[in-house]
């Protein structure tokens, strides 16, 4: 081959960017450039484009030519080679290699792949490149097409046809969803090598299964799967996540016969999220006084009477449930709570200021048990009788809560102003 069609070859082959990386597709030969004394337009297809190493398998080269207006090119002299990673090498058989267009401009030529290589498990890619003849060489514009040879035993131009099915078909929010991609097939002499999964919300998989868990809302997920020889196909599904079961809501509260004045304590960990979800919010409606929230919270009624406690749970996508409970609060006379205190003007930081609970009493057949003392500035004491030094002139609420024998509780409170 002379020095010439040589440095033509190598110039078209980085003109088409055409090497072991081309993709397997025909594409259409770029617009002819620069001068050329043929203004000629040539176009290269091969069929198959994927061939078995084997020694026999065989491609159809065909060539058309088109003059510069566009018309078929006949009687064109043209010669074709056998390129593999930009080196000119007899990589199988080419026939011919030099040619001549026909009346309609095209010509054909065959190509055979290779004797099978020992040991070989992945592609190869060959260029075809056909280089139009002319007074100057030179100036001649090539094109080329690259055929893919395979080991034996694959199906050329086969490859991985990905299915996958999941369940449950309708899920909740938060909750375990299967995927399962075993119905995968591969062409006849390879395996899957790859599952890769796209759940659609930023999460990704791998393996024939995969379990993940959604927010509600719709989701496509993808599956990637990629054969033994490279080739990969995907498929997609939507994937519709409710928003689930709403919560149960449920509580207790103890003393069961409460009396006035006498904490209640209300207890709402008998309530339970739906599946996958989580209890974010637990609200308190008493029916008197200031609502709460928390899983468990204490009341105290100061009047007798039949009171509706409202519970509402709420999940973390916003649903609600509600609970409701009357508690009946009793006048239980006797359980009286009462005390002084010493000086009743004190100075911060000067006097010590002296509580007595002892005028307190209990109903008959019942003593008192304890005394609690909530001093009002963070601070806490107990006994029936009690001091406190506070630091800071204030205006102080101070609270007894008075225990009797039967678990009966009450309280009362002082303001108690404390001056510079």
């Amino acid at each position: 081959m002379t020095r010439a069609i040589r440095s033509l070859v190598i110039a078209v082959l980085a003109a088409s960017a055409c090497a072991a990386g081309c993709t397997m597709a025909n594409t259409d030969a770029p617009p002819l450039q620069g001068p050329s004394e043929l203004g000629l337009s040539v176009a290269v297809a091969a069929n198959p484009d994927v061939l078995s190493f084997d020694g026999a398998s065989q491609s159809q080269i065909v060539i058309d030519a088109r003059d510069a207006n566009g018309q078929v090119a006949p009687g064109k002299t043209m010669r074709a080679e056998i390129v593999v990673n930009n080196t000119l090498v007899d990589f199988g058989s080419l026939t011919p290699r030099t040619f001549v267009t026909g009346s309609n401009g095209r010509a054909t030529l065959t190509y055979t792949a290779p004797a099978p290589i020992a040991g070989a498990t992945a592609s190869s890619y060959v260029d075809i490149v056909v280089i139009p003849s002319g007074t100057d060489a030179n100036a001649a514009t090539g094109r080329s097409i690259s055929i893919r040879l395979v080991p034996p035993g694959v199906i050329t131009g086969g490859g991985p046809n990905p299915s996958f099915t999941y369940s449950p078909v309708l899920p909740a929010a938060f909750s375990d969803v299967r995927f399962d991609a075993s119905a995968t097939t591969a062409a006849i002499g390879a395996g899957i090598a790859n599952y890769a999964w796209n759940f659609g919300d930023g999460s990704t998989g791998g393996g024939v299964t995969a379990t993940h868990q959604f927010a509600a809302g719709n989701y496509t997920v993808t599956l990637t799967a990629t054969d033994t020889y490279g080739f990969s196909a995907s498929t997609s599904k939507t994937v519709a996540v409710s928003a689930g079961v709403a919560p149960i809501a449920d509580f207790t509260y103890s003393p069961s016969n409460p009396a006035m004045n006498q904490d209640i304590l209300f207890n709402a960990s008998a309530s339970r999220a739906g599946t996958g979800h989580r209890i974010v919010r637990y609200d308190w409606n008493f029916g008197s006084g200031q609502p709460q929230s928390g899983v468990t919270v204490s009341k105290a009624y100061d009047t007798a009477g039949t009171y509706n406690v409202i519970l509402t749970v709420t999940d973390e996508v916003g649903q609600a449930n509600i609970a409701t409970k009357t508690v009946t609060v009793a006048n239980v006379g006797g359980l009286t709570p009462s005390f002084t205190m010493s000086p009743t003007n004190p100075k911060a930081g000067v006097h010590v200021v002296s509580f007595n609970g002892t005028g307190s009493t209990a109903p008959p057949g019942a003593t008192i048990v304890s005394y609690a003392w909530d001093f009002g500035d963070g601070t806490v004491g107990a006994g029936a009788n009690a001091s406190h030094l506070y630091a800071v002139d204030a205006v102080y609420v101070v609270r007894l809560t008075i225990t009797d024998s039967t678990g009966r509780t009450a309280f009362a409170t002082q303001n108690l102003t404390v001056a510079p």
